[in-house]
């Protein structure tokens, strides 16, 4: 999958700011705001990219409860989101999302 089909399919690279003070309702609905298909995606998770490297790991889902939390545990890390149907073999594409 190409970067044009993701961006096609609402999906890509994308620089989404936070309040840190948001509950995690308001966190979710920014998130599907950005990418609507996340909605139907049967949940997410994230991952931090390490410096200098491809490496990923996976961020516990305490990240889900609100940015402030996301933001500990990854950093400045540049941080995907990746939908569970992804995980589970529909696609292999992971998308950015800062």
């Amino acid at each position: 999958m190409e970067k044009d089909d993701l961006f096609k399919a609402g999906l890509g690279e994308k620089e989404i700011c936070f309040n840190l003070d948001m509950e995690a309702d308001s966190f979710r609905q920014v998130l599907f705001d950005h990418y609507q298909n996340l909605q139907n995606g049967g949940g997410f998770e994230f991952f931090k990219c390490h410096a200098n490297t491809r490496k990923l790991e996976k961020l516990s889902s305490a990240c889900l409860s609100s940015p402030a939390v996301l933001k500990r545990r990854a950093g400045s890390s540049t941080t995907y989101i990746r939908p569970f149907l992804l995980a589970h073999g529909r696609m292999s594409e992971m998308w950015s999302l800062f």
